[in-house]
């Protein structure tokens, strides 16, 4: 059974127009998106998606239509893949971009439907921030097998201007949805996993998004 927020997001992105606003929103401010840190950060994410994904059991923690995760995961030749999503009609978008080229199936990210360690690459990217986050990062790492690699790109807490945006434009966003700060990331890894968090050193400070790995 979903938790009243669980549903508030399943509502937004199958019944809503949360995806077409923020696309929106997202090619209107595209150069405040695409800045020197994103960039770096979208091509550190890619290679290591690539490198860590050859021949390995992927898990693609929510699904993202267009975006470049797929194509990352794929390009580095997979034993295979499995697309969750808590949105019907999100997983069905991506089903349609990538076929039978991976599994598919409705998923609360809170709760994943799988055995624990049956995964040894578990990606994602502007997801785990509409979840609860100590519990996501639990199951996250539960269905991680020893020495697999979670790996997330999210969007940024501490831009001013973009909390300024995202107050002015609430149609492109949901309800509960609360960006990450890699600091707290860092500290809220450490304290329930016990697992070390690898972020990388990039130019800027205050750009759109950032990644963030655990180790199980």
């Amino acid at each position: 059974m979903l938790d009243d927020r669980t549903r508030r997001e399943k509502h937004s992105y199958d019944e809503g127009d949360v995806f077409a606003e923020s696309a929106r929103l997202h090619s209107r401010f595209e150069h405040v998106f695409t800045g020197p840190n994103s960039r770096a950060a979208e091509a550190y994410f890619a290679s290591l998606i690539r490198r860590h994904a050859r021949g390995r059991r992927v898990l693609s923690y929510g699904s993202v239509r267009g975006d470049l995760l797929m194509p990352a995961v794929l390009a580095g030749g997979p034993e295979r893949v499995l697309v969750v999503d808590l949105s019907i009609r999100e997983l069905e978008a991506v089903e349609q971009e990538w076929g039978d080229r991976a599994r598919y199936a409705v998923m609360d990210g809170h709760t994943l439907a799988v055995p624990s360690g049956t995964f040894d690459l578990v990606v994602g990217r502007a997801i785990v921030h509409h979840l609860v986050f100590e519990t996501a990062i639990r199951e996250i790492h539960r269905v991680l097998a020893p020495g697999g690699l979670a790996a997330f790109i999210e969007p940024l807490r501490g831009n001013p201007l973009l909390a300024l945006g995202r107050l002015l434009t609430p149609r492109a966003r949901t309800e509960d949805e609360l960006p990450l700060s890699a600091r707290q990331t860092r500290r809220q890894v450490l304290r329930t996993l016990r697992a070390p968090v690898l972020q990388p050193r990039l130019r800027a400070r205050r750009d759109a998004q950032f990644p963030s790995l655990f180790k199980s």
